[in-house]
């Protein structure tokens, strides 16, 4: 599923939260810097807290893994603010990700900084998130830090690592880092280095406020370093049962993909095999239901589509090997269990399917925002 920015540190999923990537504080050096007594409620009336600075650097490899670093350095104005930036939280996928908060701390209003130690105040946990749309992974993971003696006008700061050491898509890399959130931004940086044969293929600010600037610049080493810097975002504020907020609000959103037919022959490709592993009881029992509907084409798919529906169950444990949250099941297997996930329902009805003469494949989608037409970002959240 899909999981927004918590705290300045956001979250990408697909299917099975996958993808972490963390928003963030900028180093002093990257400038614009302001004062303490500069924020204030005073001058941000509407907000509990502020993200002063922020910086998120991604260096990713040709085979599609990568490593992200990114700090944050956030002001809390209110008790509220204070109670939200109390709890720092990262979700991530053991399957795919390493993951931690590599430091924290905390400057009081008279500018002395304290460190938080960060072994002592960190418990990492199986995320349970998914449990009541009954999935369970148990390599879903989640990690907790608390910071003790915050209070209302200490800027905390922190600093976050995160290593995909398994690419959801070989070879390809894909991100999406918000510019915009419900707490004001004095500025934020968004750095992507790519290697020399894997430049960005795609690229765009979406829902622009008007206040990014873009920069490309080739280093010694024929690597490419994008940049993209936000200053003075606004506030945002979400409204009831909107899509997810990370969609609509300002985002830069970057691939490796040329076009959606990379990705949907990617998907093919890993569907397919298992798509194949038909026993004879899938086999008998679509002949069963063809054999009911008594000739007719639309009845036979109709019946196909009604056992898939309401004789397999909704349930799934993520255990594959392979491409783990995108990947089915073997539709025997599901077929056998009575039970799958939305990607197993979805591979064990095109595959009855494609037994009964028809042509049918499963098809991923993203319920509650718009794909992007122009950037493939192969992030879903459900199969059809």
């Amino acid at each position: 599923m899909t999981r927004p920015p918590r705290h300045g540190i956001w979250y990408t999923d697909c299917m099975n939260k996958t993808y972490l990537a963390v928003g963030a504080a900028v180093a002093l050096a990257l400038g614009a810097r302001l004062r303490a007594d500069e924020v204030s409620c005073e001058r941000f009336p509407d907000a509990d807290s502020v993200l002063v600075d922020g910086d998120e650097y991604t260096e990713y490899r040709a085979d599609g893994t990568y490593v992200s670093v990114s700090t944050r350095r956030c002001k809390v104005l209110t008790e509220k603010g204070r109670r939200s930036e109390s709890r720092i939280e990262l979700s991530y996928s053991a399957r795919y990700d390493r993951a931690a908060i590599e430091s924290v701390s905390v400057i009081g209003q008279d500018g002395v900084e304290r460190e938080v130690d960060v072994s002592a105040t960190t418990k990492e946990t199986a995320d349970s998130s998914s449990a009541g749309m009954n999935i369970y992974d148990p390599m879903d993971r989640v990690i907790v830090c608390t910071v003790p003696g915050l209070a209302v006008g200490d800027t905390l700061c922190c600093r976050t690592r995160t290593e995909r050491f398994a690419p959801r898509v070989k070879d390809h890399f894909s991100d999406i880092s918000v510019m915009e959130w419900t707490c004001p931004i004095v500025r934020q940086t968004f750095r992507v280095k790519a290697p020399a044969g894997r430049p960005l293929a795609r690229f765009a600010v979406r829902n622009p406020l008007g206040n990014v600037s873009a920069s490309e610049r080739r280093l010694d080493d024929g690597s490419i370093l994008y940049t993209w810097t936000a200053t003075n975002s606004p506030q945002c504020f979400p409204e009831p049962d909107m899509p997810p907020l990370y969609t609509q609000v300002q985002n830069v959103r970057v691939s490796t993909h040329e076009s959606w037919e990379d990705v949907s022959r990617w998907y093919w490709g890993l569907c397919l095999p298992h798509l194949e592993k038909t026993s004879a009881g899938i086999t008998n029992k679509v002949e069963e239901l063809v054999r009911a509907a008594d000739g007719s084409r639309d009845a036979a798919l109709r019946a196909v589509f009604r056992f898939v529906s309401q004789e397999v169950r909704y349930m799934g444990l993520t255990m594959e090997d392979e491409a783990p949250g995108y990947a089915p099941h073997d539709v025997d297997i599901t077929f056998d269990n009575r039970y799958g996930v939305c990607r197993d329902k979805a591979a064990l009805l095109s595959a009855m399917l494609r037994i009964a003469g028809f042509d049918a494949c499963p098809a991923l989608i993203q319920v509650g925002a718009k794909i992007d037409p122009e950037v493939p970002l192969p992030f879903f959240n459900h199969a059809i």
